[in-house]
């Protein structure tokens, strides 16, 4: 099982395939724009220790500041982990299997991840994240030749702004075609078709005794604005129950905007202040470390760095260019 399968498959940059698909679907992109590149679990790890909810483990995120773009690459001592035939860790995955269905031509496939912009605050983000499927039936270009159920696996990486209400970017749906970097290492695959980011969905397991609070999930669908969540309930591992909702319907979202404003701007005030140190340091590179409830950045030394050279010199392309 993944924990973070981009660091898994990509070790050494594993932000590296965010922007390569960005950059296929929009050679023209202006990275000097961003203020912040990140996963979303570097998000609600950083939200979550600034506005002391709950108990957090101790974390670590890597930084490269471009420019005046902050990257932050998730960090975490294990990539993935193997689990024995006589551990049980839940029925989430079995769920998923069962209730979702492959499009054609991505049977094969292991994750699905979406790539959105988005502003909060003074933050321009680009934010990636990990989708579990979409509805079909929301789903406008849903070609029903492709899949026999209503819980399709997502298989498109965009770039949309929130505020442009996430349109999606047209894919070739005519053909497969590949282009193999010799010089990354990555394969890049055009496929697919639209789906809209108002289909995203998100797959969630309980026992039947324990129903999933709002509280539980808003901020892991909030960050992403995916406005399904699908809860599968069950007793002793036979499902019983499947209950369907919308956070955008039921106005979640903006109950949640309201309730945790404040904490959402210390956020953002956190990420500007780290700029402003690493600026004010000279510094390019850093580590920021939460430990034994203390959060730090420090600089970090040595030969690393978030991305290739080439796609380190986007940032100074675009300057040579304006």
């Amino acid at each position: 099982m993944y924990i973070d399968q981009n660091a898994y498959r990509n070790p050494s940059y594993p932000l590296e395939p965010l922007f390569r698909s960005v950059y296929t679907e929009n050679p023209g992109f202006d990275p000097s724009t961003l203020d912040l590149v990140t996963d979303r679990s570097n998000l609600r790890k950083l939200v979550w220790t600034i506005c002391g909810n709950g108990i957090v483990e101790d974390f670590r995120i890597d930084i490269r500041l471009v420019g005046q773009t902050l990257l932050f690459t998730r960090y975490e001592e294990h990539t993935h982990e193997r689990i024995g035939s006589n551990e049980f860790r839940g029925y989430g995955h079995s769920f998923e299997r069962k209730f979702t269905t492959y499009g054609e031509g991505m049977k094969e496939s292991t994750g699905h991840h979406r790539v959105i912009k988005y502003t909060m605050g003074s933050l321009q983000l680009l934010l990636r994240f990990e989708v579990d499927g979409y509805l079909s039936d929301v789903s406008t270009d849903y070609d029903p030749t492709t899949s026999q159920s209503n819980y399709s696996h997502n298989a498109v990486d965009d770039v949309q702004s929130l505020t442009s209400r996430l349109k999606n970017i047209d894919l070739d749906s005519t053909a497969q075609q590949c282009s193999t970097d010799q010089k990354v290492g990555l394969r890049v695959v055009h496929g697919g078709y639209k789906v809209p980011h108002s289909s995203l969905l998100e797959l969630k397991t309980r026992s039947q005794r324990r129903p999933i609070q709002p509280s539980d999930v808003i901020y892991q669908l909030w960050f992403a604005q995916v406005p399904h969540l699908i809860a599968g309930y069950h007793n002793h591992g036979k499902f019983v129950r499947i209950e369907q909702k919308n956070f955008e319907e039921n106005r979640a979202f903006q109950r949640f905007e309201r309730a945790r404003g404040s904490d959402l701007r210390k956020f953002v005030q956190v990420v500007e202040m780290i700029r402003t140190a690493m600026k004010g340091g000279k510094i390019d590179k850093a580590v920021l470390l939460f430990e034994d409830g203390s959060l730090d950045l420090y600089e970090r030394m040595g030969t690393w760095d978030a991305l290739p050279k080439d796609l380190i010199s986007k940032w100074n392309d675009i300057s040579s260019d304006s």
